[in-house]
């Protein structure tokens, strides 16, 4: 199991890497040829698009929850059916999903505050929702399945081909000056490479798998919270740019657009190696129940800790990155002080309750967490639509940090005395001991700000930012932790008897 872990945490980053430097030049590129508007247009076009994903919200996490317990056993008839139940829960979807992509084809064009042609805008919507669409009918359950299955430096690497590939043909249409629209299309037929490539991977390895196993009535477990649950979080994480754009302008969406891209880049280097190793999770709690506490405390010192590391460094060098990666553009104001604190409080929320949250689902609470992700989403939009009219993108930032305290004091009080039947000291510790650090960098921040006039200097103090922040993350966690210090002690202690 260690082996594969390192497997797929080493394939995760580096796919990881390279994809986040290509993503995050494309942004601009969009933003010097085609200017903020089109920028802030193509961004919300995406977020309704992850709203649109919501018709698959469930299918995924109940499926892998379900196959833990048949792949520890090596059982193929287990497997079998919950494959083939899930395998008719997105077959389903696919034409509600193919239909509703028309619809908003039609609709999105009257609906945006844009100068964007609606004939644009109608070609663009389409073909990014058949891109979608191959994935919902045909690859999402087998990256479901190889995941469960421990073996993401798979779907890492085809994913990592695929979006190489398509960032290339963005990249050198955008340098063209090329329509929006034949970028789009340009993207669908790269989207048909993964397909391939899964199918045969697929065949070759796993042609055992009978797609017909299940009876007809059969259900995937707890499959209706899991879908309010993520249906909430897609409602909840999509909500700010869709509100700016509707209710102020795409350009202000550009900007949360830029700093957003920034913030996701973190998260999602962050979320490759979680999703890569969290199916340790899911099979020791079935097969070693008696060793899945320690497992949780040292995943929670190693994902939140390595978060503060990013979230310490990125603060103190957004708003120089910002400067630097708008330079030449003057369509709108893109610097904006107190949005980078507002982010990072969003992700630490965010980070802060994943391995609880993880538990919650593979224990069995997925109906009771459902509902407080429905009472979060709505807390949410709510807030957003209220403070957007006064407080513009601070509003709607600071409306989801408020939001997010709720889940997440929830599913970690949850974990604790629900189901480890334990004090919830151990976390409150822990989450403490690396907000202060955050706090910290952000105090520093305020008093010595950081003059970075170009990208070499800013590759220079990010290293060295990441360095110092992270010796002091570990031995605050080494300190706070103590199923995390015991683990690096049995690390160390192996390495010396070698």
């Amino acid at each position: 199991m260690k082996k594969k872990m390192i497997q797929n945490s080493l394939v995760s980053f580096i796919s990881q890497v390279i994809i986040i430097v290509l993503a995050m030049v494309i942004p601009r590129i969009v933003i010097l040829n085609y200017g903020s508007d089109t920028n802030g247009l193509t961004n919300t076009v995406t977020q309704i698009f992850m709203y649109m994903a919501m018709l698959e919200a469930g299918i995924g996490q109940a499926a892998q929850n379900a196959l833990y317990k048949y792949i520890g056993k090596d059982d193929r008839t287990g497997i079998s059916r919950v494959m083939s139940v899930a395998r008719r829960y997105y077959r389903r979807i696919s034409l509600v999903y193919a239909t509703l992509v028309a619809v908003l084809a039609f609709v999105l064009p009257f609906t945006f505050r844009t100068d964007v042609p609606g004939t644009v805008v109608s070609v663009y919507v389409i073909f990014g929702g058949a891109t979608s669409l191959i994935a919902f009918y045909f690859t999402s359950l087998w990256v479901v399945f190889l995941n469960a299955n421990g073996k993401s430096y798979i779907t890492n690497m085809i994913a990592l081909f695929n979006k190489v590939l398509l960032y290339v043909v963005i990249i050198l249409l955008s340098l063209g000056r090329v329509n929006i629209a034949f970028i789009q299309i340009g993207c669908f037929l790269v989207s048909l490479i993964p397909l391939f490539l899964y199918l045969g991977y697929m065949k070759k390895n796993y042609s055992w798998i009978d797609y017909g196993a299940a009876d007809k009535n059969e259900k995937l477990p707890d499959r209706n919270a899991y879908v309010i649950s993520e249906v909430s979080w897609t409602v909840f994480s999509s909500t700010d740019m869709i509100v700016l754009s509707v209710l102020v302008s795409t350009k202000l969406a550009s900007v949360y657009a830029t700093y957003a891209m920034v913030f996701t880049a973190l998260e999602t280097l962050l979320n490759g190696v979680y999703y890569s190793i969290k199916y340790v999770l899911g099979q020791t709690y079935h097969d070693r129940r008696e060793d899945y506490e320690k497992v949780h405390d040292v995943f929670n010192s190693v994902f939140l800790g390595s978060s503060v590391i990013l979230l310490s460094v990125c603060y103190r060098l957004i708003i120089p990155f910002v400067i630097m990666y708008t330079r030449g553009v003057t369509d709108t104001e893109y610097i904006w002080i107190w949005l980078p604190l507002g982010f990072c409080l969003v992700k630490f929320l965010s980070r802060s309750r994943m391995v609880a949250g993880n538990l919650t689902g593979i224990a069995g609470y997925a109906k009771q967490v459902s509902r407080v992700s429905f009472l979060e989403a709505v807390i949410n939009i709510v807030l957003s639509v209220v403070l957007v009219v006064r407080y513009g993108i601070y509003g709607v930032l600071y409306a989801t940090v408020a939001a997010l305290l709720v889940k997440s004091v929830y599913v970690n009080v949850l974990a604790d005395r629900r189901i480890m039947n334990r004090s919830c000291l151990r976390t409150v510790t822990v989450f403490l001991g690396n907000f202060v650090i955050f706090l910290l960098a952000v105090f520093v921040q305020y008093m010595h700000p950081l003059d970075v006039q170009n990208f070499s200097m800013f590759f220079l103090w990010g290293i060295g930012l990441v360095c110092i922040y992270s010796v002091i993350v570990f031995l605050m966690n080494l300190a706070v932790n103590r199923s995390f210090r015991s683990y690096i002690a049995g690390l160390a202690g192996k390495y010396v008897r070698r």
